[in-house]
């Protein structure tokens, strides 16, 4: 599944900063964040039992087109919410979102949240 960034993150964004859930899901499994105009990772950000949620903080490499997508191999739901994100033009490199947003969350509409 992909997530649209380039309305949440500057253009010079290299990284963003998410928190990755697998909720519901019918087999043991595992979440891979990655920047869709790259390979998909040989690594996971999380692992998961059949049934059980489960949620990692990851930091993740964005292409120019600031798509995040995440592959998983087991059905289920996926909620990613944005927490921040790395730019050479912010004041320390990272700037903190006040609040995060909520990207993606399948459970309901298998769209992201109310304001995205």
């Amino acid at each position: 599944m992909s997530v649209d960034l380039s309305g949440r993150i500057p253009a010079d964004a290299s990284a963003v900063a998410v928190n990755i859930t697998s909720t519901g899901s019918m087999s043991e499994g595992y979440l891979a964040a990655h920047p869709c105009s790259g390979a998909v990772p040989d690594t996971s950000n999380v692992n998961h039992g059949a049934g059980h949620d489960r949620g990692a903080h990851a930091i993740v490499a964005v292409g120019p087109d600031r798509r995040l997508c995440v592959r998983t191999e087991a059905a289920g739901h996926v909620i990613v919410d944005l927490q921040g994100y790395f730019s050479p033009t912010g004041e320390l490199g990272f700037e903190s979102l006040v609040t995060p947003t909520r990207l993606l969350d399948t459970r309901h509409s298998g769209r992201p949240g109310p304001d995205g």
